[in-house]
């Protein structure tokens, strides 16, 4: 943070709304924590060189508005300098950051994916959980950002009722993500599919949950999945008949003999700017 920059001009909503003017320098891989717990918002603005919060890309000289309740994270892979206005409640610089182990969880997806059309299967598919208050949402958001920076259409299904991420609390929800979401608002809500249940808390109708949430058993919530056909076997007397095993192939390995490894330096704008794929041998 610079403290011998001179005042910065007043946001168009006027001073007595934002607060004081503090301008950050962010040097590479770090992020800008923000935390709005009380009534006025925080206002920032990205001045000079690139940043994103949470997988979506800032725009350089627009200001974004954080309302009261929020927390960001104003990240940076080769430095930026950003304005903010207001009072938040927390607002520092810190160089200890898990962007780079998202970067390559959302790599090893990618690698699954291009798998998958190579082969034409399903694409991968990814259940986050884990207690309140811990980042799921945080990472989500970002995995479907960076996903859809590639060109892809993920699939946000929301089973937690507690949450609002595709609708209102109590209902599961989906939604097709065709652009990265917005900054202030988040993923553009059009035509979601929603289902009503009525309550934040699974618990309090477990069988309604199971139901809602795509079938299966309304006590256990497990899905049935009647026993594959068997074969018939090749008739030992037709010509045209023969069986040739693939030896030495591993079995249901996705991706078997990969390492990613971060990369630092090259352009912020690519769909995978920080990211060598490497074989292990």
């Amino acid at each position: 943070m610079s403290a011998d920059e001179p005042p910065a001009a007043a946001p168009p909503d006027g001073p007595a709304s934002s607060g004081p003017a503090t301008k950050f320098e962010l040097e590479r891989e770090t992020e800008l924590r923000l935390e709005v717990e009380g009534p006025a918002p925080t206002r920032v603005e990205l001045v000079s060189g690139l940043a994103e919060v949470f997988g979506t890309e800032l725009t350089r000289n627009k200001r974004y508005t954080f309302p009261p309740g929020s927390r960001a994270a104003v990240f940076t892979w080769h430095g930026c300098t950003v304005q903010l206005w207001g009072s938040p409640d927390v607002a520092y610089v810190s160089r200890d950051t898990p962007m780079l182990l998202y970067l390559n969880a959302h790599v090893g997806l990618e690698q699954m994916r291009a798998q998958a059309e190579r082969e034409a299967e399903r694409g991968p598919r990814v259940l986050v959980a884990g207690p309140g208050d811990v980042g799921k949402s945080t990472l989500c958001r970002l995995l479907l950002n960076y996903a859809v920076r590639r060109g892809r259409r993920p699939t946000l299904v929301e089973l937690d009722v507690g949450q609002g991420s595709v609708s209102v609390p109590g209902t599961v929800g989906a939604l097709c993500v065709e652009r990265p979401a917005d900054v202030e608002e988040g993923f553009s809500a059009q035509a979601p599919l929603v289902y009503h249940f009525g309550s934040t808390t699974p618990g309090t109708n477990i069988k309604l949950y199971n139901k809602v949430r795509g079938g299966g058993d309304p006590d256990t919530g497990y899905t049935s999945h009647p026993d594959p056909p068997t074969p018939s076997p090749p008739d030992p007397l037709s010509p045209h008949t023969r069986i040739s095993p693939t030896l030495g192939s591993p079995p249901h390995s996705d991706l078997p003999h990969t390492r990613i490894s971060p990369t630092l330096g090259s352009p912020p704008h690519s769909d995978l700017p920080h990211t060598r794929i490497s074989p292990t041998l």
